[in-house]
């Protein structure tokens, strides 16, 4: 259920238990966490064994069909997706519900304006009540599951680091996009992206710049990233979160309209003492700019420089400090699109 007076599209009843399994399944399949002593307040509190997939939509229902047929091809049932659509398109809504068609575990939910990438995914967690999930995976919407075990594998994993980074190939260069950052990017590094863009037309020349760096270069290095490994951050299309995160402190709340997830997420971590761990077992494909293309509209170039701005404050101490909100989700009004890729940032992961 979704509450707030807002208007909402689904593609199957709220409260219907999960078909696939059955009411006696889905019972068995919640359980509740361990009291880890007197006045914890977990002790009570039902979880979920499933992989809750959100994927943030903008215009972008042509992706939805691939992303789906990959969730159908799974070997487990253990998941469900929420599409949030933000694109304030009554039409794309519906184009969204007659492609999910009678998939059940399948919800389209129309956001009651333009929230951005982040924003959009931080106001499904906190209007939605539902069981949590045992993972909650934030994606954009141009992307697909390359195995039939991404499900599986990934409940198999305990959450020791409550962030992973799946391995993420981009199509169609090819090119991995984890590990995206390694360590954490040092106050320099960040007035240097600042820096480039502050200004829109910098901003889209660095843009097409990196494209064509990482279209030239040999993918042969790409070999060096099969290792799993701790890092400082994911790539942003597509993260998943274990429920630990949240119950350590962690948000989904971005100050920002797009972009800068990755610093976000990375941030929170450091400061909580959360492990982010590359898994190279989880493999994705990513169709990547589908929504925001290579060349940008003025309107994204601009939300880049104040994500870029946002990053560098971040990292310098500048926000509040660990344990507290990063901030309040932007009020997402204005049009934009939400695939958060592009940038020198990914030198610092190794990359080149």
């Amino acid at each position: 259920m979704l509450h707030g007076g807002v208007s909402v599209d689904r593609a199957t009843r709220p409260g219907a238990p999960h078909p696939r399994r059955g009411a006696a399944a889905s019972s068995a399949n919640e359980r509740r966490e361990p009291s880890t002593g007197p006045g914890d307040d977990r002790r009570d509190h039902p979880l979920n064994d499933e992989v809750h997939f959100i994927a943030v939509n903008y215009r972008g229902s042509s992706a939805l069909p691939a992303y789906l047929r990959s969730l159908r091809e799974q070997d487990s049932p253990s998941w469900r997706m929420t599409v949030v659509d933000n694109s304030e398109d009554r039409q794309e809504t519906r184009s969204l519900i007659d492609i999910a068609g009678a998939t059940p575990q399948v919800k389209i939910v129309r956001a009651p304006r333009n929230l951005g990438y982040f924003g959009a995914a931080h106001w499904l967690t906190t209007h939605e009540d539902t069981v949590p999930a045992t993972w909650t995976v934030v994606s954009n919407m141009d992307i697909r599951l390359a195995t039939p075990t991404f499900v599986t594998d990934l409940l198999n994993l305990d959450g020791g680091a409550p962030v992973v980074a799946p391995s993420v190939t981009a199509m169609p260069s090819g090119r991995a996009q984890n590990p995206y950052l390694v360590s954490r990017p040092d106050q320099l590094a960040m007035w240097r992206r600042r820096a480039m863009f502050a200004n829109p037309i910098i901003g889209q020349a660095v843009v097409l710049a990196g494209a064509a760096k990482y279209h030239l270069r040999n993918r042969f290095t790409e070999s060096s990233r099969a290792q799993r490994q701790a890092i400082y951050a994911p790539h942003g299309s597509i993260i998943p979160i274990h429920r630990r995160f949240f119950l350590a402190g962690g948000t989904l709340a971005h100050p920002v309209f797009l972009f800068a997830e990755e610093i976000n997420i990375g941030e929170q971590c450091h400061r909580r003492g959360l492990a982010v761990r590359y898994e190279p077992s989880l493999k994705v494909i990513h169709q990547e700019h589908q929504s925001t293309h290579l060349l940008r509209s003025w309107r994204v170039l601009r939300a880049q420089g104040e994500a870029a701005r946002y990053g560098q404050r971040l990292i310098a101490g500048k926000l509040p400090r660990a344990g507290s909100p990063l901030g309040t989700p932007a009020d997402g009004h204005g049009g934009g699109q939400h695939d958060n890729r592009g940038g020198p940032m990914r030198a610092r992961s190794g990359t080149g």
